[in-house]
């Protein structure tokens, strides 16, 4: 009888593990819980994050051939990738922008929860046309004229995206989450009293 109750034993505790290790429901929450580093905090948007589970997601990409499922994966194209070149010679941008493609491998979403976004650890199957803004909240280009009392400053800009997320449990979920879209010249009243009255004039564009 003591047999038969340790063999009981030893199949269930058997029977558990795999469970535990086929089955996502099973595992820890904390795997699917991003840590945020500091530098992704103003963006909402992380790339190349250390603790981002790999092994999962490629495992997870191999049999998504069968679901159905569409990512979206911006190229660049030759006009995008010469941008700079031709704003160089037609106009004067306000600010800096820099257009790339962004692979997020987490994201804060649109109800401020940090998820983790599929991506191949080397073949990404999501990317975003993102406009980064350089020397945020530096002066405008000096070549503009302000009126009386205003000052300029440079802001970044962003847009609400669709994407492939995993949810705290390591289920596929749809999400939307903000990417980088533009950089534009912000002009404010010098007077403390009103700051936050802001004036969007300019705009520039990648």
């Amino acid at each position: 009888m003591a047999y038969l109750f340790f063999w009981i034993v030893f199949v269930a505790f058997n029977l558990g593990t795999a469970l535990y290790s086929l089955d996502p429901k099973f595992l820890s929450q904390n795997i699917f819980i991003p840590q945020v580093q500091e530098d992704c905090e103003v963006s909402g948007i992380c790339e190349n994050s250390p603790d981002y589970p790999h092994e999962y997601v490629e495992a997870l990409l191999a049999k998504l051939p069968d679901a159905n499922i569409r990512f979206n994966l911006d190229m660049e194209t030759p006009e995008t990738s010469q941008t700079g070149e031709l704003e160089s010679q037609q106009t004067v941008p306000l600010c800096k922008p820099k257009f790339r493609i962004i692979y997020p491998d987490k994201a804060r979403t649109s109800t401020g929860k940090w998820v983790f976004i599929v991506n191949g650890r080397t073949t990404k199957v999501q990317g975003f046309s993102g406009t980064l803004c350089l020397g945020e909240g530096e002066p405008c280009n000096g070549k503009i004229s302000l009126p009386k009392g205003y000052r300029s400053k440079c802001a970044q800009k962003y847009i609400d995206r669709s994407m492939w997320a995993l949810d705290h449990t390591g289920e596929l979920a749809l999400v939307t989450a903000p990417i980088a879209s533009c950089c534009i010249c912000e002009l404010e009243t010098n007077s403390t009293a009103n700051y936050f009255k802001k004036n969007h004039l300019y705009r520039s564009f990648p």
